[in-house]
């Protein structure tokens, strides 16, 4: 790995900006960066005058590692480079982009969504790639019939914490490949893992998801699911409960959680617990199974009046994992989840725009609603 890469890998996380007003924003935003202990930034051209704030970025803050991000362009990569970019990234693999960048002797990234680009990019020594996708994979055409296996990625698993769901492996068998390498490639680096096993009967049979997923969760640290998918992936369900009529069993969710931590030796498992009263009104909680201590967890209950729910699930998992890194205990953490999950229930969108604040307060009990002015 070069010095750049492992500038970047130490920092362990690069925010990915798009900037409409580079005059104004992107000096200001730099030396924000780098008071926050995150000196390093990639500016996507997907705004026009990107070039011009990688220039400000840099002149504001010359020790900051910025990059140019979404470049298709040959004229892209000249203007990002004249302007000081340290990287290129582009959204896909594109030999002729990478032979310019190289000659131009400057590190390029490439966004991967198969394991034959990645096969390919390793052939011609294109340097490290960017493996989380810029698209998504679709289970048909281009990334069927490239089955060949992918050797460890350098790069490729150097956070503290890394998750993947059931949806990657559903799609395609390579994808399945990739999601073991990863897996390896983090234990190797002592990296925790998540798996949120989020079954898509309209990607995979039954049958491919336990046989795929039985084989990735062997790697796996923190199983998030709920009664549903724990019984189509892995035919374990909770008894007395009938999920379409809203009824839950407590008893029955510890005894979900304890034969998933024994069938795979799991350290800890989430169980989202929803009841359906109608498509807008629902209730939520969790539960959090410690496998060392045997502790269940159980969150509060919220009464959910839902203005969108996709995303929610992604905000769980997402406040499940900031509180485990964060060091929270198991009660603490499955409350912070809980309320980030219920917040994005009233926020339309994909995003769960919220900040720690207000998550932790109302996992402290305010749910009072109250303008905060």
């Amino acid at each position: 790995m070069d010095a750049l890469s492992q500038a970047i890998s130490k920092i362990g996380v690069v925010p990915v900006i798009k900037l409409n007003h580079p005059e104004r924003d992107a000096a200001a935003l730099g030396k924000a960066l780098c008071a926050g202990g995150v000196p390093v930034a990639e500016v996507t051209f997907r705004a026009s005058g990107a070039d011009k704030a990688i220039r400000l970025m840099k002149e504001a803050c010359p020790d900051m590692i910025v990059g140019a991000g979404t470049v298709t362009t040959t004229e892209q990569i000249d203007a990002a480079l004249a302007a000081g970019a340290q990287f290129i990234v582009s959204p896909g693999f594109d030999a002729d982009l990478v032979a310019y960048a190289q000659k131009k002797r400057r590190p390029r990234l490439s966004g991967l969504h198969d394991a034959y680009r990645l096969s390919r990019r390793l052939e011609i020594r294109a340097g490290s790639p960017e493996v989380l996708p810029r698209r998504a994979v679709r289970r048909t055409g281009e990334n069927q019939g490239h089955e060949r296996p992918v050797p460890t990625v350098q790069g490729y698993a150097h956070g503290r914490h890394i998750l993947f769901t059931g949806i990657t492996p559903a799609l395609g068998s390579n994808v399945v490949e990739i999601c073991r390498e990863a897996c390896k490639a983090a234990k190797a680096r002592n990296i925790k893992i998540s798996c949120d096993l989020n079954y898509r009967g309209k990607l995979w049979t039954r049958e491919e998801a336990r046989a795929a997923m039985t084989d990735l969760c062997q790697y796996v640290d923190v199983c998030i699911s709920n009664e549903e998918d724990a019984k189509d992936v892995f035919g374990i369900e909770a008894v007395s409960t009938d999920i379409t009529a809203g009824e839950l069993n407590k008893e029955g969710y510890k005894s979900v959680a304890k034969q998933l931590a024994d069938k795979f030796h799991f350290e800890k498992v989430a169980i989202t617990l929803r009841e359906s009263k109608s498509a807008f009104d629902n209730d939520w909680s969790a539960m959090l199974y410690d496998a060392a201590s045997g502790e269940y967890c159980f969150s509060k209950l919220y009464h959910l009046h839902i203005i969108d729910r996709i995303g929610g699930g992604d905000s769980f998992g997402g406040g499940l994992i900031y509180s485990l890194l964060s060091g929270k205990s198991a009660q603490d953490a499955v409350e912070f989840a809980v309320a980030a999950s219920a917040l994005k229930h009233s926020i339309e969108g994909d995003y769960n725009f919220v900040t720690v604040a207000e998550v932790e307060k109302l996992a402290g009990g305010d749910a009072s609603g109250r303008v905060q002015r």
